[in-house]
């Protein structure tokens, strides 16, 4: 099973993501109400990925939209956290607003911890929520707290990719035992 470290080595060039401690389906029924939220799939297929290809050898690009996000909400085996993949490799403002003020939301809603984190070659944004408060904001460049943190609480994201046209997820072999579901949703950006 990969760890929080194993996700944030893959995803060094960037991520924006949240941690919900709630299972999916409470978290689905919060996103399909977000204003942002234009579609909501449930339990989608994810397909492998292995070195930058998928199963039939061809090789996973992506070139993010403009005026929106393709996101998945992933539900692993063993695990109380759902978590929301905004993006992956990558990361711009819009995104880091968007993780916290749903981080927010989905913990006030369902009265949980959730975490929003980014990650950009400039260094991290980190917020703790409980019940819609936030609890604390980890200091922005050092990879040992976040990882600290996430691996406190047993948070252990799937090593995945957003790739395809659609936009698809894909997820590393070791990963696909993991995946108990994924739903996928578009999100339209509102920059700050």
């Amino acid at each position: 099973m990969a760890t929080f470290r194993d996700f944030a080595k893959e995803n060094s060039d960037g991520w924006s993501l949240l941690a919900v401690q709630a299972k999916i389906e409470a978290v689905a029924e919060v996103l399909r109400n977000v204003d942002s939220v234009t579609t909501y799939s449930d339990n989608v297929a994810v397909g492998v990925m292995a070195n930058s290809r998928d199963e039939d050898g061809n090789i996973i690009s992506f070139t993010p939209s403009p005026t929106d996000r393709t996101c998945f909400a992933v539900s692993a085996r063993r695990s109380k956290w759902c978590i929301v993949f905004r993006t992956l490799y990558w990361c711009e403002s819009a995104d880091k607003e968007w993780v916290n003020e749903t981080a927010k939301s989905l913990s006030e809603s369902l009265n949980c911890e959730a975490i929003a984190s980014c990650a950009t070659g400039h260094g991290f944004s980190t917020c703790i929520y409980k019940d819609g408060n936030l609890e604390a904001k980890l200091p922005g460049r050092d990879r040992s707290i976040v990882v600290k943190e996430f691996t406190s609480r047993k948070v252990r994201p799937p090593i995945c990719f957003v790739g395809g046209s659609p936009a698809s997820l894909y997820a590393q072999r070791d990963s696909m035992a993991e995946i108990e579901r994924a739903d996928k949703f578009e999100c339209r950006i509102t920059m700050p």
